[in-house]
């Protein structure tokens, strides 16, 4: 896994590759968001990266989420997106454990997330 100075390397080069795209397209900085892909990586990586200001982090998998949400959900500004694809039948798990999901891909699917009476963005 990486250390902090490593991650903190990693994540200013991002950002300077993010400003340069911005000034050749005309858009502000604020208008993009960096979303973190945690996936595969432990809880920890979520932590170490919170703690160097990153707040949208990135999920392929709902079970894989599961096992790390107890340790990130109480991030104060941290939000949470499944990007994976979502099985209509884990689509309650999906509600409690994200803020977006950007998978919805059927008219059913968002239905069933709905249905679960939490707002999310999708």
């Amino acid at each position: 896994m990486l250390g902090l100075m490593d991650l903190s390397a990693r994540i200013a080069a991002v950002e300077q590759r993010i400003r340069r795209a911005c000034d050749r397209c005309g858009r502000r900085r604020d208008e993009v968001t960096l979303l973190a892909v945690t996936k595969i990586f432990p809880a920890q990586a979520i932590l170490d990266a919170y703690t160097l200001g990153l707040r949208e982090f990135g999920e392929n998998y709902v079970q894989e989420f599961e096992t790390k949400a107890p340790q990130v959900r109480s991030l104060a500004g941290a939000r949470f997106h499944l990007i994976g694809h979502l099985q209509s039948n884990k689509s309650h798990k999906a509600a409690e454990l994200f803020d977006v999901i950007q998978t919805v891909d059927s008219g059913k699917l968002a239905r069933r997330l709905a249905a679960e009476g939490r707002p999310l963005e999708s």
